[in-house]
């Protein structure tokens, strides 16, 4: 059975990073044209005229125009790409027509207790909701979770997360990857700030882990980039195009008494059909409820921790030695 799919928007992530027939997958359009089991049907857009391009463009049937009856009109799949503040009442009318799935452009909403509120409305409606957080599907964060598992890195000790832009809006990525690696009931407290730099203590039995968050202005440049140093080593996201780096501790040929950390593994972040593998596992989920119900309950945890983050970093010095915690 094939699915139909709308998309709410018709911008760059909707539609405009690249073309039918790219050789990458860089959209959500591209990516449901390029997943089997799926059909591109249409988009809506507050320009009604931007709409009418990209259906154009992508080859589909016009759709409607107003947005309660192109809400209406029997999506078995919404994807959201609106800009960030318009996300929540998005999900929230798109879930109100309680479709087989719907995808959200990351932030799910840009307040974190509307998020958590409108996940649970989804639990109880049994309509999974995805958030596109793309790097959760690449091959080479598979591999160093399963090194976190096997004890090969031991617990992280420190961590250092730098972006331009907005946390909520770019520095959600690096919350969610690192709770795809050590996903346990953390708390947060804020412990300081110089700026638009923000440290953190990120607690959880016997660990305590500094995480340091500097936010650069997003122009002239974009930056994001994440480091986590553990007791067997470090993980690091850098550069552009993005590298997935785990370096280890090796000896060091003119100084055998030190150990230093050394590159291990490297991936290339772009190698890999991210969208579509994130497409593949929305028709999972849309079609296997126990596995939807296993999807909410990281997608709740993740969107819990990143909330605590994001809370603190609004608080700032209000919140230092002040703990929060689901």
């Amino acid at each position: 059975m094939v699915l139909s799919v709308g998309i709410m928007g018709a911008g760059r992530m909707a539609q405009g990073f690249d073309a039918p027939g790219s050789k990458d997958v860089l959209s959500l359009a591209h990516a449901v044209q390029r997943t089997t089991g799926m059909m591109l049907g249409g988009f809506y857009d507050i320009d009604p005229v931007r709409a009418q391009i990209a259906e154009q463009r992508w080859v589909v049937r016009e759709s409607p125009r107003q947005r309660d009856i192109w809400l209406d009109s029997g999506w078995d799949i919404i994807c959201i790409a609106t800009p960030d503040d318009r996300h929540g009442s998005d999900l929230a009318d798109a879930l109100a027509r309680r479709p087989r799935a719907i995808v959200v452009e990351k932030p799910l909403t840009t307040d974190p207790n509307e998020a958590i509120d409108l996940l649970q409305r989804a639990v109880a409606l049994g309509v999974p909701v995805l958030v596109d957080f793309p790097r959760r599907f690449h091959g080479g964060v598979e591999m160093v979770a399963g090194m976190i598992e096997r004890g090969e890195l031991g617990n992280p000790l420190s961590a250092s997360f730098a972006h331009s832009g907005s946390a909520v809006h770019s520095g959600v990525h690096m919350f969610d990857l690192f709770h795809q690696w050590w996903d346990r009931n953390w708390q947060v407290e804020h412990a300081g700030c110089s700026g638009d730099t923000n440290l953190l203590a990120l607690r959880d039995g016997s660990i305590n882990l500094p995480l340091t968050i500097a936010r650069l202005p997003g122009d002239p440049y974009f930056l994001w980039d994440m480091s986590i140093l553990c007791q067997g080593g470090q993980i690091a996201l850098t550069r552009k195009p993005e590298v997935l780096e785990v370096n280890v501790p090796v000896t060091q040929l003119l100084y055998p008494d030190f150990q230093g950390l050394t590159p291990h593994l490297s991936f290339g972040m772009q190698d890999e059909p991210l969208l579509q593998r994130l497409m593949e596992f929305v028709l999972v989920v849309a079609r296997d409820t126990n596995r939807a119900r296993a999807h909410f309950v990281l997608e709740l945890r993740r969107q819990k921790f990143s909330g605590r983050i994001l809370k603190c970093l609004e608080d700032g010095p209000a919140a230092a030695s002040r703990l929060v915690a689901s």
